[in-house]
């Protein structure tokens, strides 16, 4: 696959990919990551805080409990972003935000102008068939080239 053929205007600058912790959404990363490094371009992982730990935590969590348990979800994704490129010469931004996960996409996408999305073909969500919820709302939402990685 030629990269360059991805992109409307020329190489490849920015790349945003979609991580949720899911191995499927850990090579989409992996992906990323393969195609910046051949194009000099810089990677952003973005993670969507759709349903908070809370709903992992169960009743009786306290606020307090919530608010860390989303803190370390935060770290250690970006700790493993920045070991899968730690061999390779790719800067890497890791973005958070609340929000639906394609819509947070998306959006951090359009701010950063970037050249392509990368999503997993499923994420955490359980989807039985071939292509989750998100990666089918990013690929007929995103108003830029977006790459599927299985």
């Amino acid at each position: 696959m030629n990269p360059r053929r991805l992109c409307k205007d020329g190489p490849m600058e920015r790349i945003v990919v979609g991580v949720d912790g899911s191995d499927e959404s850990w090579a989409g990363f992996d992906a990323a990551l393969r195609l910046a490094s051949t194009e000099g371009a810089s990677v952003t992982a973005v993670h969507a805080e759709h349903l908070s730990a809370w709903s992992s935590l169960g009743l009786g969590a306290t606020l307090g409990e919530v608010y860390e348990a989303d803190e370390r979800i935060r770290e250690q994704l970006e700790a493993e972003a920045r070991e899968r490129g730690r061999e390779l010469v790719v800067e890497i931004g890791v973005v958070t935000r609340s929000g639906r996960p394609a819509g947070v996409l998306i959006d951090v996408a359009k701010e950063l102008d970037a050249d392509l999305i990368v999503v997993g073909h499923r994420g955490h969500g359980g989807a039985t068939s071939w292509i989750g919820s998100v990666a089918n709302e990013v690929v007929h939402r995103s108003p830029i080239s977006v790459l599927i990685a299985r």
